[in-house]
């Protein structure tokens, strides 16, 4: 008879256990709809290294670039001056061309980018992927300020080309249009790919959806992105070829980087992958 209270305060605990399970805490939602199995938590905690290790080897390939550039070593001006007229030349001779590069010019400014981001991140936060809005505030604030610091520091002049096909003010190295190109595609992959892979239901949201070609058509426009606006900068004049090459390096370490820092570094998950039982 004594062991019957204990027994239904266990009856209670098992209850309330169930009840949370139920209906877990919202500030808890993300720990709560993790779920890794062993391996999946192994594999996670690989792919957090390799993310690391590359963004660290692109900051480093970044720097190089940025050591070439300053010190002018012999072939790289060479390299990027017949590059740049090459591109500049071929656009000159179809107006048609430059006309199309100009208006994706204003299109990809780096004020446009961010306003398309301010909406997203409203999105995301009213759902409840609070982790995913701060590590892309984070990500773009870090890319958005640096980038012109490094120009300041560097001060390198845009190519001195007959015949400009468009101007741009400041300084050449490195590209800001790419710099933010790269953190946008890098930014919605991230977000999408996995909606696409697992069936993902945002919170508050009925729906999931999960596509093999829309994984590869997302995948495909994420990488051609950031090239198709380098292109752009090379076609109008207004960038060197090691300023695009250095934009890309420098907007995807930074990408990558804080990407580790603001995941849970043994998942990598900055948005929930399952759907809680209710």
């Amino acid at each position: 008879m004594a062991s019957q209270p204990g027994n239904a305060a266990s009856g209670s605990e098992a209850s309330t256990a169930v009840h949370d399970d139920d209906h877990p805490d919202p500030d808890n939602l993300e720990s709560h709809l993790a779920g890794d199995t062993p391996s999946e938590h192994e594999g996670r905690l690989v792919l957090t290294g390799l993310l690391l290790f590359l963004g660290t080897a692109l900051l480093g390939g970044f720097v190089l670039i940025g050591v070439l550039v300053a010190t002018g070593l012999p072939g790289v001006p060479k390299i990027d001056h017949d590059v740049s007229t090459g591109a500049h030349g071929y656009v000159v001779d179809r107006p048609w061309l430059a006309d199309i590069l100009t208006v994706i010019g204003h299109v990809t400014e780096p004020f446009v980018i961010r306003a398309i981001f301010l909406v997203l991140a409203i999105v995301l936060w009213r759902r409840g992927a609070r982790r995913a809005v701060a590590w892309m505030v984070a990500t773009l604030v870090i890319g958005g300020t640096l980038n012109p610091l490094i120009k300041l520091l560097v001060e390198r002049n845009r190519p001195d080309l007959p015949d400009p096909v468009y101007l741009a003010s400041g300084s050449s190295f490195p590209s800001g249009h790419t710099t933010n190109a790269v953190m946008f595609a890098g930014i919605v992959l991230v977000l999408l790919e996995p909606s696409l892979r697992h069936h993902v239901r945002a919170p508050g949201d009925g729906r999931s959806v999960r596509s093999t070609r829309g994984r590869v058509a997302l995948w495909v426009g994420a990488f051609a992105w950031p090239v198709f606006v380098a292109l752009d900068r090379l076609g109008l004049g207004v960038h060197y070829l090691t300023d695009v090459v250095g934009g890309f390096f420098f907007g995807l370490s930074v990408l990558l980087i804080t990407l580790v820092a603001f995941s849970r570094s043994s998942t990598l998950k900055l948005w929930p992958r399952k759907q809680p039982n209710t």
